[in-house]
């Protein structure tokens, strides 16, 4: 990605070449584009050599690093932070390293957040993800309150959610409304994010292996590459 202040975005690369592809001069198209005569022939001379690809954008990481961490220190700092969970601070005085430096192993391996580790065996906790839609359903039980008809008082205010609740619920409480809750299945598709909640009677809601569980997001139910149900 080109930086804020770059003259020549990919686009603009491809426009300089072509308009000198169709005879007009380069230190007229530079002009043009806001960039040197040099630039303009640079451009040029990599479009001649690889094509269109080689107008992107190239990496601005050296071909060698001398002074860089060797591998065994690295692999002794992950070590002690899978095993004792120490940080920076006190990794460092151990291998005889600056904090700063251990900062950096740890956040070039991915293990500078403790909350990524998995306590018990120091991995990192990798989130599984899924390709195509409705590959993997998470499908659960939870229960919600129940909507009177009309609307809550968190949609329709105060007053009228007072007045629905008058009117919807039956159950009674010291001369007021009680709001019960209902058992809802829940199915979301890991890999769309597309999720459905239906309301269920509580005898339907015992487990994965009633009707309750089953899965009622469209998505899923309709997708050719369905293979697995979490629940």
């Amino acid at each position: 990605m080109s930086h804020r202040n770059a003259r020549l975005t990919v686009h603009g690369r491809r426009l300089l070449v072509d308009r000198v592809r169709a005879g007009r001069p380069v230190a007229h198209v530079a002009a043009e584009m806001g960039v040197s005569r040099a630039t303009g022939h640079k451009w040029l001379r990599r479009w001649r050599s690889e094509g269109e690809a080689d107008l992107e954008d190239r990496s601005s990481r050296p071909m060698t690093t001398p002074h860089r961490t060797s591998t065994a220190l690295e692999d002794r700092v992950c070590r002690l932070r899978r095993s004792r969970n120490l940080g920076p601070a006190r990794i460092g005085p151990i291998l005889g390293v600056p904090a700063s430096t251990v900062h950096r192993i740890l956040l070039r391996h991915g293990l500078n957040r403790l909350a990524w580790l998995d306590r018990p065996t120091g991995r990192v906790v990798r989130r599984y993800e899924r390709d195509r839609p409705g590959e993997l359903v998470h499908v659960d039980i939870k229960k919600l309150g129940n909507i009177p008809d009309g609307g809550g008082w968190r949609t329709v205010g105060r007053a009228a959610g007072n007045q629905n609740r008058q009117a919807t619920i039956t159950a009674r409480k010291s001369c007021r409304p009680v709001t019960e809750s209902a058992p809802s299945r829940v199915a979301a598709c890991t890999s769309s994010s597309v999720s459905r909640c239906i309301s269920c009677s509580p005898c339907n809601a015992l487990g994965p292996g009633t009707a309750a569980h089953r899965p009622t997001c469209s998505c899923a139910m309709r997708s050719p590459w369905r293979r697995r149900y979490c629940s």
